[in-house]
Order: structure tokens, then sequence, then C-alpha cells
């Protein structure tokens, strides 16, 4: 599983294919003239985050399906190691550091980052991003979920922060991270499950078993259902703070395991 082996190289090529067969592969052609039926349970579907067929045209009241070859086994990115279940989260949660096209780091949640001590990253944070609840990202946000990976006593199977001592809150959009011994891979660390961003008073709150069925993130896409070992609904997020916002999308999109979808990789697209 990823996050618990200490190789690596292959979790991101193991995770950029999972991306690209749910995300590319799974797409079907324009034109499929059923946009709510051969859905199993009667689910109505939604659109996949915003990685997916964004070069189309208008997208208003259209319906993405994804058919995909195993179930989502949790709504928290900090319980799982799975490509899969990435494939699938990257759509509700952002990480603080993403890779682009090229395998190239780039800004997120963090808009930049540096070294500032043997042992001290430094990670300026993007200002007016909300979670899906309304709840406020910042500085705060970055320490509560980065403590529930590394902290003693966390759940988590991710083990990529093992190196990880404290997360120091310097302002409100400014995060220290201070490692036990030199780690010039951090902003890689944080590319992948364990640094996805969630947010503390909605866990607080809620609980960590609500979270884990009912997630919440900042990405392009809001959770609206799960059926287990049936489909996950998901719907636009109006409000994204990232450049999809300035693109037309399908409204919602919606991923189905084998037992209840229609052929392998089928889907419909918006014209």
């Amino acid at each position: 599983m990823l996050g618990i082996k200490k190789n690596g190289k292959w979790k991101v090529v193991l995770l950029v294919l999972s991306i690209l067969l749910v995300l590319t592969g799974c797409v079907g052609s324009k034109g499929s003239n059923d946009s709510s039926g051969g859905q199993s349970g009667g689910q109505q579907t939604s659109s996949p985050g915003g990685q997916t067929g964004q070069t189309g045209g208008d997208g208003a009241g259209k319906v993405i399906r994804v058919g995909v070859g195993s179930s989502l086994s949790t709504g928290d990115p900090h319980m799982t190691g799975s490509p899969a279940d990435m494939a699938v989260l990257i759509n509700i949660f952002d990480p603080l550091v993403r890779r682009d096209a090229t395998g190239k780091l780039q800004p997120s949640l963090a808009v930049s980052w540096e070294i500032v001590g043997d042992k001290t990253w430094e990670f300026k944070l993007r200002e007016g991003v909300k979670f899906h609840n309304g709840e406020e990202f910042n500085a705060e946000s970055v320490k509560f979920s980065l403590e529930r990976v590394f902290k003693e006593g966390s759940k988590s199977p991710i083990q990529e922060l093992r190196s990880f001592e404290s997360v120091e809150v310097v302002d409100s959009h400014t995060v220290r991270i201070h490692t036990s011994t030199v780690d010039p891979y951090v902003p890689d660390k944080l590319a992948l499950f364990a640094g996805m961003m969630v947010p503390p008073n909605y866990i607080q709150e809620k609980g960590e078993e609500y979270f884990h069925s009912n997630p919440v993130g900042t990405g392009p896409f809001i959770f609206e259902s799960w059926v287990k070992d049936g489909s996950l609904k998901l719907k636009a997020n109006p409000d994204y703070w990232g450049a999809l916002r300035k693109r037309r999308r399908s409204n919602s999109s919606s991923f189905t395991t084998p037992k209840r979808a229609w052929p392998p990789c089928s889907a419909e697209t918006w014209t």
C-alpha cells in the first residue's frame, strides 16, 4: 500500500497510473444518450474532480459516470494508502503541494515553501480558501491535518511523515514543519495522501467515524452520497479556489463499482 513502503518512487508511478486509468481511460465519447439510466440502486451521478474533460463545451446539467475497478474503502484520505481511493478522493480534497503532468512540484494549498533551517521547512498558504462546509482553510488546518498522520497514537497507515516532529503555526497562513532529521523530500511527501488537508472543526464536531463516511475537503467537487460497494456521488464546487472555476464543467459525477456498474470504464461526457 502507498504510504507504508519505504521506497517512495514507485508510489508516484502507481498513483499517476491509477489516476490516468480512472480519469482518462474511463471517460466515454461524446454523444452517449443515457444520462440517468443504467445505474444501480437508482443513484444519480455527479462529476469527477476537475481533472477530466475540462476542454469540452458547456457542461451545465450534465453527468459523468465512471466505472472503477474496486470499491472506495474510506472517505478519509489519511486512513488509506490505496491508489484506487486516491483516484476518487483527489476530487474532494486538495494537497498542500501537487505535481503537474511532467511530475514537477507545483503550488496547491501551499503557494510557496523553503528551507529555513537544517531541519525546518516553511510553507506559505493560499488565502481565501474554504472547506466545503464553509470552514476557513488556514495554518491551524495544516497543523491539525498533518498531526493526524504523524502524531504518536495516530491510526493512519501512512508512514511518509515519520521524520516530522512538530508543526509550528507562525501566523494565520504560514507554518513551519520541524523534522527529526534533515529531510529534503518534505514537499514531495505533501503531494501525496499525507498532504491532503481536512477541516479541524468539522471533524472535532462530527467525530472521526462520521468523517470517514462523510468527507469534506477544499477540492473541486463536493461529497453528496456514498453507497458502499455501490456508487459515490459528487457535485461541482461552485466556489472552488482553483483555475477550474473559470472553466465550464459537468455539474456532477459518480464512481460506481463493477457489481452495480454498466460495463467497466463506461462513462457519459457533456457536449
